[in-house]
């Protein structure tokens, strides 16, 4: 959920993410590194939102990616 939204506003927030997630400061920032760790959102700059490194008309592919990786791990 938290790709879905960083992809689809185009906004890397952690901020954003405790607010629409409803998840604690601790829990959005390990998002955004996860997301950074797998090439979907630039480092951290200070408290600037991080750009979003997916390009414009690849969201659906890559969400679609995303899925099917995360897919095994959710079955568990």
């Amino acid at each position: 959920m938290a790709a879905e939204l960083v992809i689809s506003t185009r906004f890397g927030s952690q901020s954003m993410l405790q607010r629409k997630l409803r998840v604690g400061f601790a829990l959005a920032g390990a998002l955004m590194d996860a997301l950074e760790a797998r090439g979907l959102v630039g480092p951290a700059d200070g408290s600037r939102a991080r750009d979003v490194l997916v390009p414009t008309g690849a969201e659906e592919d890559v969400l679609r990616e995303l899925r099917a990786d995360l897919e095994p791990a959710l079955q568990d």
